[in-house]
């Protein structure tokens, strides 16, 4: 059972999200520039938050980091980083898809997307595949001709049996296609509908269906839309709404309201008022540059750092001191973003530079622009 505490939580950051999702400020109009660069550094750190978080709920359960309060917070922390991330996809896929509907098309959208997601996820699953059998590792994939074409075609997660079997982590890649093959259509409709569907498919979710884990998400993706529209209210009725109505019942349900609730509030707030002197959040910021690399290899680098071969590993780079929480937790966190930063620079920005611009001038060549 959950702590008397968690519990406690609920009424306040219920209560904290509704004054933040009703703060005029989100939906006035302001002098675009400036707003938009501090707009900008603002929803970075929210992703370096998310990622942390996931990474923190994660790296308990090695021992690399210790959580006192055990594994209510562990649940919330998890869950807050992963519905953070899909609010925030919500927002920022929209305004791209916006902005690149008026100027190039689906096909610009399509390359976009591709380029920013699939060769650092095809590089995850080729090192699972081959090179993480050679590693001392607490988690070992299970590589079947079914799980490679699941997780090969953004479908893994409609088939739980199999969703976690080569990088538990990669599960939330699944929702994140179907919402970017989705965004093209929902551009057509007029957004007062959005809500609706948000209800709709909360609804849906009840009924047993392949689409069942995509359609439980929905709404968080949903909030962010509204927001980048600026229809601040209707994004928090429906995150309260249906957090309530999804949420009632299951295990851990007071940490799942919760972990909703808080990562609606914190990325409304964000953007909302947000606060001054950026340089204080730059290190959040960089992590949030860097975060899809952090995401996506974090729990590999957890299991095996974690493995006795790991653990000495770490008491030798750490002079003997690996017994210190404070230290073993610092010195992991400090790998972890090392690993980030060189997946960063070496797969992700050629991907969304070079990659991209080759690939929109083949299809102009193609087109015979």
């Amino acid at each position: 059972m959950a702590p008397v505490g968690v519990h406690a939580q609920v009424g306040a950051y219920a209560a904290a999200a509704a004054v933040t999702l009703y703060n005029p400020a989100v939906t006035t109009p302001r002098d675009t520039t400036q707003t938009e660069i501090i707009q900008s550094h603002y929803l970075d750190v929210l992703r370096g938050i998310a990622a942390l978080t996931v990474m923190v709920s994660h790296a308990d359960h090695a021992g690399l980091m210790q959580i006192a309060m055990g594994t209510s917070l562990k649940v919330f922390l998890g869950r807050f980083g992963v519905y953070l991330f899909f609010i925030l996809s919500g927002f920022l896929i929209w305004r791209s898809a916006q902005r690149i509907h008026r100027v190039g098309g689906l096909t610009t959208y399509v390359i976009h997307r591709a380029t920013r997601l699939v060769p650092l996820y095809l590089v995850n699953i080729a090192f699972v595949v081959w090179a993480l059998p050679h590693f001392d590792s607490a988690f070992q994939a299970q590589v079947t001709p079914e799980t490679l074409l699941r997780h090969l075609s953004f479908t893994q997660d409609l088939n739980p049996s199999v969703s976690r079997d080569l990088n538990p982590v990669l599960w939330t890649l699944t929702h994140e296609v179907v919402f970017y093959v989705l965004v093209p259509l929902l551009l057509m409709l007029p957004t007062a509908f959005l809500p609706l569907l948000g209800a709709a498919a909360i609804v849906l979710s009840w009924t047993p269906s392949t689409m069942a884990s995509f359609l439980a998400l929905f709404h968080l993706f949903t909030v962010g839309i509204l927001v980048a529209e600026r229809r601040v209210v209707w994004g928090g009725l429906a995150l309260l709404v249906f957090t309530a109505m999804q949420a009632t019942g299951q295990p851990y349900a007071a940490e799942e309201i919760v972990a909703r609730l808080a990562a609606g509030g914190l990325f409304m707030a964000a953007l909302a008022a947000p606060v001054r002197g950026q340089w204080l959040t730059t290190p959040l910021r960089w992590v949030g540059v860097v975060s899809f690399s952090l995401y996506i290899w974090h729990y590999l680098f957890i299991n095996i750092l974690g493995t006795q071969t790991g653990l000495r590993a770490l008491h030798w780079l750490s002079f003997g001191w690996s017994a210190n929480d404070w230290i073993r937790g610092g010195l992991f966190v400090a790998m972890a973003m090392g690993i980030s930063a060189v997946s960063y620079y070496l797969i992700e920005r050629p991907s969304m530079g070079p990659l991209r611009r080759w690939l929109m001038a083949l299809i102009d060549r193609s087109c015979g622009r």
